[in-house]
């Protein structure tokens, strides 16, 4: 089978060690749970890593897919723009799936032949996970946007890349980057709400269950309330899993700055 699994992934920079410096303590479980992670990962024989992540460039209401052979992005946002990487990327499967979100009326625009999404940079949704993931095994990358397409699409979105592995050749992992509830705390970057602690606890149980459907069912006003990043990229993610017999593990989770860091990994069974 050429799906070998999935991966929820944060994307917090400061968990690179050049970045965190001394503050790496602060985040200790993600870092560690980032290191099982990709031994796992690797252990897999996985080639391909389909991520999709919320920080991208993204479009109200279209998917966008990168499909350049390489993919490059800095960490120049962050003051370290000497932290370069460069990323073999893929061309096949953008094309594949392109083509059956074309049959399923699912709208999906390709980087590069639009003259308003011409930038093949990766995000920090993207290169903060792959710093790890690359210790262990070098892989290829599709990059694919979120959208603010209602979350039923993004899991349908989610199905048709899932069919698309399965079909492959190669051995493909799909990438879910986002971070959790950003009001965890008095001093998280979106201000508090108690509500930010109840979504992550329904995303943990949800995960943990191993029923990712479930997370259509979280209402909106919650969502609105934790003030997260990830829940579009977890539903994709469900969408790609939807037909496979899998188990979750639970590798760490932690909100040391207010904000809520998961890393799981879904394995096909």
């Amino acid at each position: 089978m050429a799906l070998t699994g999935g991966m929820i992934v944060p994307h917090p920079p400061i968990i690179i060690p050049d970045i965190g410096e001394d503050r790496l303590a602060e985040v200790s479980a993600t870092v560690n749970g980032m290191q099982r992670l990709a031994g796992d990962t690797a252990a897999t024989g996985a080639d391909v890593i389909v991520a999709i992540s919320p920080h991208s460039p993204m479009a109200y209401d279209s998917f966008l897919i990168k499909s350049k052979p390489r993919l490059s992005g800095s960490f120049s946002l962050f003051g370290y723009p000497d932290l370069l990487f460069n990323v073999r990327g893929d061309e096949e499967l953008p094309k594949a799936i392109i083509a059956a979100c074309d049959v399923a009326n699912i709208p999906i625009t390709k980087i590069g032949e639009s003259t308003l999404f011409v930038d093949n940079h990766l995000d920090h949704g993207i290169l903060v996970p792959l710093f790890y993931l690359r210790q262990k095994r070098d892989y290829s990358l599709v990059s694919v946007s979120i959208s603010s397409l209602p979350l039923e699409i993004h899991f349908a979105l989610g199905e048709i890349i899932g069919e698309i592995c399965r079909q492959a050749k190669r051995r493909i992992t799909f990438m879910a980057s986002g971070d959790l509830s950003h009001r965890l705390s008095v001093d998280a970057p979106a201000g508090y709400s108690p509500r930010g602690v109840e979504f992550d606890r329904i995303i943990c149980d949800i995960v943990a269950a191993g029923d990712l459907k479930e997370l259509l069912n979280i209402g909106q006003d919650l969502i609105e309330a934790a003030g997260e990043c990830g829940l579009r990229s977890l539903v994709t993610l469900a969408g790609v899993m939807n037909s496979q017999d899998y188990k979750t593990d639970i590798l760490s989770y932690e909100g040391p700055f207010g904000v809520g860091y998961m890393v799981a990994e879904l394995l096909i069974k």
